[in-house]
């Protein structure tokens, strides 16, 4: 993995921000499978890498923008684009069990307001050397990109949630 550093006062921020490298991942998740093919199906794969990269760039943003003036501050990875395809397939799939370590299992939506409490909660503490601000915007970007591609997913996430039952 890259490491995306933040410039100090020698290095210009665009050229800090966009050394970044992009690994594959298998996607082995369902619900994440359903995201890949509902934004690649019928010549979609533009969408689905500029989706990718946005988010990357976007949720490290405020990172950034936070912590400009520390030179020592680095971050590392693409976990915001991460976040952003996971809760993109929460908002087209709300009721889909997302299991942790295979044994926790909670429908997609209440694992991802948990962990939407728990990154902001953390992010504020910023106590970890976790950015834990990029899942939270990561996550905020897939929500809004999933919902501006496909309108009707909102109202269909709402349905969903409101027909649950939890027991």
């Amino acid at each position: 993995m890259d490491v995306c550093s933040l410039p100090d006062k020698k290095e210009t921020a665009m050229g800090s921000i966009c050394t970044l490298r992009i690994y594959p991942q298998r996607l082995h998740a369902p619900p994440i499978q359903h995201v890949y093919l509902f934004l690649f199906w019928g010549g979609y794969r533009t969408i689905f890498i500029a989706f990718y990269l946005l988010a990357i760039i976007i949720s490290d943003f405020p990172t950034y923008l936070k912590h400009q003036q520390h030179g020592y501050y680095r971050a590392l990875g693409a976990s915001g684009g991460t976040s952003a395809t996971v809760f993109a397939s929460i908002i087209i799939m709300p009721l889909r069990d997302i299991c942790l370590f295979g044994i926790l299992c909670l429908p997609g939506f209440l694992l991802g307001g948990l962990f939407l409490i728990y990154s902001y909660n953390k992010g504020k503490q910023g106590e970890d050397g976790i950015n834990h601000d990029a899942h939270l915007f990561g996550a905020i970007f897939g929500i809004a990109f999933i919902i501006l591609l496909s309108p009707s997913s909102a109202s269909n996430f709402l349905q969903e949630i409101l027909s649950y039952r939890f027991f």
